[in-house]
Formats: structure tokens, C-alpha cells, sequence
């Protein structure tokens, strides 16, 4: 990882990142929690094992997924309870901040 990055955009020159890169290890079992802004990447699994990973982002409520498989699909699949679940037809993200605050209101 290059410790700092996540306090900036652009990717470092590749003379820094060399000099700034930092290698960790864990123990089998163990996970690391950091900003995921941060410039990281994962080496090599040096085990037999295969490697999980368990990606979560936090974010304001009004930052959702980027695609909305429904507008994508155009309504294909939504009557099927488990594909409807699945392709987020209950949870489409909002189109705006405002669409958020108006959607949060109307709950109200």
C-alpha cells in the first residue's frame, strides 16, 4: 500500500510509490481495515489456500451504486421474486441528492 494516498486524487509518480510503498502481512484468519481511497493492491498468495476478500464501502446514504440494474434490464426479470431481489428492483438508487431528501420526506 502507499500510505497518504487516500488525501490525494492523481496517482503518485512511480519514483515515489517505490519509495513509499509498504508491504504488510497478516496471519491466516486476520483481515486489515483502511480508507479504501487508498492506493493498495494485493500480492502475491504464497499458500496453497485460496485468498477471500470482503470488499465493503461505507458512504453517505444519498451515494449509492453507480448502475441501476433496473434501468439496465428495463423491467426484464422483475416478476421473478429472487431475480427481482437480486437486481435491486426494490432498491434502485436515487437519480440526485434531491431525489433523496424528496424520497426520505415522503417516508416521513
Amino acid at each position: 500500500m502507499l500510505p497518504g494516498t487516500h488525501r490525494i486524487e492523481h496517482f503518485p509518480s512511480d519514483d515515489l510509490a517505490k519509495e513509499i510503498e509498504r508491504s504488510l502481512e497478516a496471519p491466516a484468519g486476520s483481515f486489515l481495515v483502511f480508507d479504501s481511497m487508498l492506493f493498495h493492491r494485493a500480492g502475491h498468495n504464497r499458500s496453497a489456500a485460496m485468498r477471500r476478500a470482503v470488499n465493503h464501502v461505507y458512504a453517505l446514504p444519498f451515494i449509492g451504486q453507480q448502475i441501476s440494474m433496473p434501468d439496465v434490464l428495463q423491467g426484464r426479470y422483475a416478476d421473478d421474486p429472487a431475480l427481482r431481489r437480486l437486481f435491486g428492483y426494490e432498491t434502485k438508487p436515487v437519480a440526485s441528492v434531491d431525489d433523496w431528501w424528496a424520497r426520505r420526506r415522503a417516508r416521513r
